[in-house]
């Protein structure tokens, strides 16, 4: 979903990213304007925590195609993954996570 201000490319980029299969999330989108209309765009996707390296360099490789797509000016797509860590009970008791000395 593009946010307010975005230009059209950008909005255009960050529905592509955000529509591809096994992206868990868009977390960071910056796209620069060179000139000529030439753009070169930076992405941080989260992915599973279950997610193996050739998953990764598959998804990586969707992104980066997905983008050019949408917006056929990108010179240069750089995509950094992130593992979403599953999230953590907040009711577990702090013995099942600390091992306790035995002296």
């Amino acid at each position: 979903m593009s946010t307010p201000g975005e230009n059209d490319a950008t909005a255009a980029i960050r529905d592509a990213i955000e529509a591809t299969e096994r992206v868990e999330r868009l977390i960071d989108l910056t796209v620069v304007d060179t000139g000529a209309g030439e753009l070169v765009v930076g992405a941080r996707i989260a992915l599973a925590a279950d997610s193996e390296l050739r998953d990764v360099v598959l998804v990586i490789d969707d992104v980066e195609a997905a983008v050019r797509v949408a917006a056929p000016g990108a010179v240069a797509v750089y995509v950094e993954p992130a593992v979403v860590a599953p999230v953590v009970d907040l009711e577990t008791n702090t013995s099942a996570i600390v091992i306790m000395s035995a002296d």
